[in-house]
């Protein structure tokens, strides 16, 4: 596996790490936005892998979607989550009054952890056919 694809699945699992002892700690806000880093630092791995680079968030999601969504390559929920985790991270970021439970973090965890799995896997079979 390229050594770039590594580093980028290296930081997907620290922040799922990061989230779930965030979670823990009762810093909700701070585990939505580790939860989605681990979502983002997957998708740049599977970009990277297909030599895709992009310059922000949105096109990063937009080109995963393309590759990999409409394809049917990975599962369609993964859009779903991708979309959600983002929201709660721009709620738990950029807004005051963002409000979100322990049980709605908790599953966001839960999806981005499946999310980063999904990848990881399909970045190991992807490898071994090389």
């Amino acid at each position: 596996m390229n050594p770039e694809v590594i580093k980028y699945l290296q930081k997907a699992s620290d922040c799922l790490s990061d989230a779930a002892y965030l979670l823990d700690g009762n810093r909700l806000e701070a585990s939505c936005n580790r939860s989605y880093y681990a979502i983002f630092d997957a998708i740049q791995a599977i970009l990277v892998s297909e030599n895709i680079t992009t310059k922000t968030h949105q096109g990063t999601h937009n080109k995963f979607r393309e590759l990999f969504i409409k394809t049917k390559i990975l599962p369609p929920e993964l859009n779903e989550i991708l979309s959600e985790s983002f929201n709660s991270r721009q709620g738990s970021d950029y807004e005051n009054d963002f409000d979100i439970s322990v049980d709605d973090t908790a599953r966001i965890l839960k999806e981005a952890n499946w999310f980063v799995e999904v990848i990881s896997e399909y970045l190991r079979k992807d490898d071994s056919k090389n």
